[in-house]
């Protein structure tokens, strides 16, 4: 009789351990799931962003055109010796924020004009960082300038 309440006691043990090691595991790969799932959010949210500004750049007649289409309270332009460039910031919900995670730079002409075309860059950036999350380059015929 006491042989066999050792031999349950220890395969209770060995049963606790074991469970134990699979919540290990499970809640290692499930945070790992959440990291991933957030930083694929994030490239998705870079990804719109420079697809609107690719569409804007192709439509604004000018820099001005571009920071028309795109402005919506937080946006700058400015002129340098790389041609214009236009910065706005934006949340993680692709909303225009003046403190946004995500910084949208647009490039006009910077790399020059190939057979007509106007050239933009565009890149969008963690604003905390700095490191660029998502890059685009577009042209256009008579876009921004």
């Amino acid at each position: 009789m006491k042989k066999s309440i050792t031999a349950f006691y220890v395969e209770t043990v060995l049963l606790i351990a074991a469970f134990i090691a699979v919540l290990l595991i499970l809640s290692t790969v499930f945070g790992y799931a959440r990291s991933q799932s957030r930083e694929a959010r994030r490239l998705n949210s870079a990804v719109c962003l420079a697809e609107n500004a690719a569409e804007a750049f192709a439509a604004a007649p000018s820099g001005e055109g571009l920071l028309r289409l795109l402005d919506e309270g937080n946006a700058a332009l400015s002129e340098g010796a790389d041609g214009v460039v236009f910065t706005a910031r934006y949340g993680a919900d692709r909303t225009p924020s003046p403190t946004g995670e995500l910084v949208v730079t647009v490039r006009v002409g910077a790399s020059g004009n190939e057979g007509g075309a106007i050239r933009g860059e565009i890149d969008v950036a963690d604003a905390a960082s700095g490191a660029t999350v998502y890059h685009l380059t577009t042209a256009a015929r008579g876009g921004a300038s």
